[in-house]
């Protein structure tokens, strides 16, 4: 952002560049404060508060409408209750002006700030330089954005919730914004709020980030006095308790802490070593909390109870509440995050598969385009070489092996082509009814020149009926399995495409008098392995795509891929589609 467009407010550009970098912890710290939790355009079901999802639903048919046009309906009746928690604010380049002020704002302040900047407000509140960065966030985004941020200290359990959201004039253009902010005494209890359609690795940097304000919250707490904590503990949300250092005896707990105690069948003052499955493992922090330097202890560990044996992440402090002889115990559920870095793991596992199975299917197509143009260059020598012998039938040989190679580099670079389409843009499916002759001529009028150069018939049968099928797709599919057989089918041999009615669908085959398959061979066609390549019996070579694309393509339209084939006794390609009637 130009340094035109920052306020005169070096507090605030220092956050703005920390964020803008992604290291605005060093900010918060330096100022005693606990980093908020951020979550750029919310979805709107996952907001935690039912009065925050209401004044989002009423207030969103007034955010297109301007500055001005918001403000102007904010002092109607109809708005009434909702103008009472939202602030609206223009840009003015810099800064933000508030246009309307919350009613209970003003209440709680004493004074209406209505005209005024926000970074006004910065001399009662280091958190006004959140204020600007969150709605110059929402303005430069055009969305919304949410945020979680604990008070100032000595406030321990004050929360703060903010939804800020865009509002732009009849350009389109983003004028200004609503805020709505609410306060929340004692620690929350709901899970992060994550973005709209989440990717397994936002939604584990949401959970490690709002679990870091989590642990922020309960850090206070245990700064507090014994008595100003009792009545604020029990709303926490981990299983939280302080026990004798001596022998783990729990002397008080919050009500997670005690539904866990409660599974062992014993009272809630039970040695707390009873609870993990590793009896030793409160031993073993403490020991470690005789560094003077420690202030706490975390470990991963696994509840050892009958009924619950989930995964939790254990700390142990030290704290001032309870005497020296106490320490505090919470423990955190962490089976949701170890199943975000599961499924995260496995995301990257995946995507590093598909990406060296993608590397190895580019080899295979360069060398075998590499050897197809090799082929078509060198027979176009020789056609140039005899044509000056004036020698007819070296002319005409080597003019058919011309169109030969250049029909299988053509079959070749379609398949790349269709495959990367794919790969970008998915397939879009156009049903509708075709007759399967036509389908088939389509399919097979490039196919004739390379066939009549093997001397191989090719016999149509049963193709009198019709289909519901996507024309592209079927076309592609026969072009490939019939190049394929005549690929697999020595001189003179005999290619079969037919078509049977069976019920409402039709049995579409290619079948051939070619060198057949070992059932391994075939198992491997249907494997998650690269393509398989192989060499025709006259040489020909070819990367294997086409049939992947048959399978993905029929899989697709509903139908699958079947294959009948045995060595030295031809192959059997099958695939149904529905059957549209009489063409």
């Amino acid at each position: 952002m130009p340094a035109s467009t920052l306020p005169d407010h070096p507090d605030t550009v220092a956050l703005w560049r920390a964020i803008q970098a992604g290291d605005a912890d060093g900010w918060y710290h330096a100022r005693d404060l606990a980093p908020p939790y951020l979550c750029p355009d919310p979805d709107p079901a996952l907001i935690p508060t039912q009065d925050l999802r209401d004044d989002w639903a009423t207030i969103a048919p007034l955010l297109s409408l301007g500055v001005d046009g918001v403000a102007a309906a904010l002092a109607t009746p109809e708005y009434a209750d909702v103008a009472l928690r939202a602030h609206v604010v223009r840009s003015t380049g810099t800064n933000y002006q508030y246009v309307h002020y919350s009613a209970q704002a003003a209440a709680t302040l004493g004074a209406d700030w209505t005209g005024r900047s926000v970074l006004d407000v910065a001399s009662r509140t280091p958190f006004a330089s959140l204020f600007w960065c969150l709605y110059r966030i929402a303005e430069s985004t055009g969305r919304p954005i949410y945020a979680e941020n604990l008070s100032i200290p000595g406030l321990a359990s004050n929360l703060w919730l903010r939804l800020i959201l865009p509002v732009t004039g009849p350009n389109g253009t983003v004028e200004g914004l609503v805020n709505f902010s609410t306060y929340h005494p004692g620690a929350q209890s709901w899970g992060p709020v994550l973005p709209r359609d989440p990717t397994p690795l936002a939604r584990a940097e949401a959970t490690a980030s709002h679990a870091t304000l989590k642990a922020a919250m309960l850090e206070r707490l245990l700064s507090s006095s014994e008595h100003s904590i009792e009545d604020v503990i029990q709303s926490g949300p981990v299983a939280l308790a302080l026990i004798q250092e001596r022998d783990f005896t729990v002397r008080s707990s919050n009500y997670l802490m005690r539904e866990l105690l409660s599974d062992l069948g014993r009272p809630h003052t039970r040695p707390a070593n009873a609870l993990f499955d590793d009896p030793d493992l409160l031993a073993e922090m403490t020991a470690e909390l005789a560094d003077p330097a420690l202030q706490r202890v975390v470990r991963d560990a696994r509840l050892g109870l009958a009924e619950r044996r989930s995964p939790v992440e254990v700390t142990l402090a030290r704290t001032r509440v309870g005497g020296p002889a106490s320490l505090a115990l919470w423990v955190i559920d962490i089976s949701e995050r170890i199943r975000l870095q599961t499924d995260l793991q496995a995301a990257l596992n995946d995507a590093e598969a598909l990406n060296q199975q993608k590397n190895r299917m580019f080899s295979i197509v360069a060398h075998d385009l590499n050897n197809a143009f090799h082929g078509l260059i060198g027979w176009s020598e020789v056609l140039a070489k005899t044509a000056r012998r004036d020698d007819p039938d070296g002319i005409a040989k080597a003019a058919d092996e011309v169109v030969h190679a250049a029909s299988l580099t053509q079959s070749l670079v379609s398949n790349l082509l269709t495959w990367a389409r794919t790969q970008l843009e998915g397939t879009t499916l156009s049903w509708q009814a075709y007759p399967l002759a036509r389908l088939a001529r389509e399919s097979l009028t490039t196919l004739s020149p390379p066939a009549a150069a093997k001397e191989i018939t090719i016999i149509e049968a049963g193709l009198d009926l019709a289909v519901q099928a996507d024309r592209g797709v079927v076309t592609t599919v026969l072009r490939n399995l019939v190049g394929n057989a005549v690929k697999f089918t020595p001189k003179g041999g005999e290619i079969r495409v037919t078509g049977e009615a069976r019920g409402d669908r039709v049995v579409v085959s290619v079948s051939d008098t070619g060198l057949g398959m070992t059932s391994e061979q075939v198992r491997q066609l249907f494997g998650s392995a690269p393509p398989m390549r192989g060499v025709g019996t006259a040489g020909e070579t070819g990367a294997g795509l086409g049939l992947s694309l048959c399978r993905q393509f029929l899989e697709e339209m509903g139908s699958t891929l079947s294959i009948a084939s045995s060595p030295g006794a031809g192959s059997r390609f099958s695939f149904d589609l529905p059957r549209a009637g009489t063409p």
